[in-house]
């Protein structure tokens, strides 16, 4: 009898430490954190390495921001800016002291700058490894300062290949190689990865509407498509809508790499009226001669494709989903708020089941 009881005993302890080990675990977990994912990590982050902080439901920047990502292209609900220009609208905030601090701009919530550790790890950087895969709030526009009035919405010129949805300015600087840079490719509404895409960035993680997942998982559900052959080509995994990858080039020119101009050649000056302006379209490949030439150029660096297309997809196949602590319930996910009580809810029926157990023990 003593040691049926003692027996008892040492499992409801065990028990109730765990409950309470959770549960200080959980607690843990900021407030402003809404989704906890699993990155690759394997990086030491220190406050210093932070670009954002959170405040609440709100996101801002902080200052100093490289000149890669500062002119870098986002799409936001005000329209496409560079991430200077939405740093400018949101404000500096109330501060960044005592509050969760993030490796990338938009409090993990990307685009990742092209510093590798961005991409390991690009949640809080104020709690060691451990805060990597918290993510905090998106950017949050109700505030935003638009006494200069709305940022500017960019018109399609009338040429424009009928898969585009957005011409913006990039920074440029760059001539894209065609499809050898190409990491994915358009057809009508819908983006496709192409078979070649840059796999480093592959176990990146993603917000989709299908939930957190690596874009290789994404990649792989959306399927290789109709093929690649005579569609757009884009120098980033997503038709130009990111994530860029960390080589630098996909953060100055995201969009098209198979544009080309047509330029005049050694004789133009002799038919001028023919010839008296630099014509740039989507040219088929032609030799030099004396009247003109077609080479590739960077006109294509901000023609900006679609985004991929989900709606085809109605659950997600077996083993599709991320398995550590994913942070959507399309996906198969737990967010946070479900986390705090969910250990606390696992121990009680364990003590239950252990009651039920010892009980029929003689």
């Amino acid at each position: 009898m003593k040691q049926h009881l003692l027996e008892r005993t040492t499992a409801w302890l065990t028990t109730w430490s765990l409950i309470l080990l959770v549960a200080v675990a959980q607690e843990d977990v900021h407030p402003d954190v809404v989704a906890v994912v699993d990155v690759a990590g394997g990086v030491r982050p220190t406050p210093l390495w932070a670009s954002s902080y959170s405040d609440g439901e709100n996101c801002y920047c902080l200052p100093s921001l490289d000149s890669a990502i500062g002119n870098f292209v986002v799409e936001t609900p005000l329209g496409w800016l560079t991430t200077q220009e939405v740093c400018d609208l949101l404000g500096t905030g109330p501060g960044r002291l005592g509050q969760p601090l993030y490796n990338d701009i938009q409090c993990g919530n990307g685009p990742p700058n092209a510093d590798e550790n961005e991409f390991l790890c690009p949640g809080r950087t104020d709690i060691g490894e451990t805060g990597c895969g918290q993510i905090g709030p998106k950017w949050n526009f109700d505030n935003a300062n638009l006494a200069d009035g709305p940022p500017r919405l960019p018109s399609l010129p009338e040429d424009i290949h009928p898969d585009i949805v957005a011409v913006i300015d990039v920074v440029g600087g760059v001539t894209p190689n065609g499809r050898s840079w190409a990491d994915s490719y358009s057809f009508g509404n819908k983006c496709y990865c192409a078979t070649t895409f840059d796999h480093d960035i592959a176990d990146v993680l993603v917000e989709t509407p299908q939930g957190w997942m690596t874009i290789r998982q994404a990649c792989e559900l959306l399927g290789p498509g109709p093929g690649i052959e005579g569609r757009p080509v884009y120098n980033d995994i997503q038709c130009g809508n990111g994530p860029p990858n960390n080589a630098g080039d996909e953060h100055v020119c995201p969009g098209r790499t198979d544009v080309r101009r047509l330029e005049r050649g050694r004789l133009a000056s002799i038919f001028r009226p023919l010839f008296s302006r630099t014509v740039y379209n989507e040219m088929p490949h032609h030799d030099a001669s004396p009247l003109y030439n077609s080479q590739l150029g960077p006109e294509g660096c901000g023609q900006i494709g679609p985004r991929w297309n989900f709606d085809a997809i109605k659950s997600l196949p077996p083993g599709s989903a991320p398995t550590a602590l994913p942070s959507s319930l399309a996906a198969g996910a737990v967010p946070v708020p479900m986390l705090r009580g969910l250990g606390v809810i696992t121990g009680y029926l364990f003590c239950v089941l252990n009651w039920q157990l010892f009980d029929l023990v003689p």
